[in-house]
């Protein structure tokens, strides 16, 4: 049986998220804009099986903690243009660092923010 393995990729930027397909559609959600397409981009051509590419942009967010390869990427990225990426190679144990989930965290997303928090609870009983 082949092993399963993923390929990821995050990019910092401004996205539309939402009900971005109409009313008559099948779909409800979506999102849109060029921080999607550079993930994308970045996850289909660089991004190895069970690596974690980013972007420079959410590089200069990290801790030192969390510690970087740089990519080799040519000047010229087929739509995106030149792009510094980075693959994340280690990230120290004791990096527990996060945010809480507040009502903040999902502006104008409260039917969302109910429908995770319920799925938390169900999952810690």
């Amino acid at each position: 049986m082949p092993k399963l393995q993923a390929r990821i990729s995050l990019h910092t930027g401004l996205a539309v998220v939402g009900d971005v397909v109409g009313t008559d559609s099948a779909e409800s959600d979506g999102a849109l804009g060029a921080t999607l397409n550079i993930a994308s981009k970045l996850q289909n051509l660089y991004a190895s099986p069970g690596e974690v590419v980013i972007s420079e942009a959410t590089a200069k967010l990290l801790p030192p903690s969390i510690h970087l390869r740089p990519l080799q990427i040519g000047p010229d990225t087929p739509d995106i243009g030149f792009l510094r990426a980075f693959a994340i190679t280690d990230m120290s144990q004791d990096y527990k660092q996060r945010r809480p989930v507040s009502k903040g965290s999902f502006v104008g997303r409260h039917s969302l923010l109910q429908r995770v928090l319920r799925a938390a609870r169900r999952d810690c009983r």
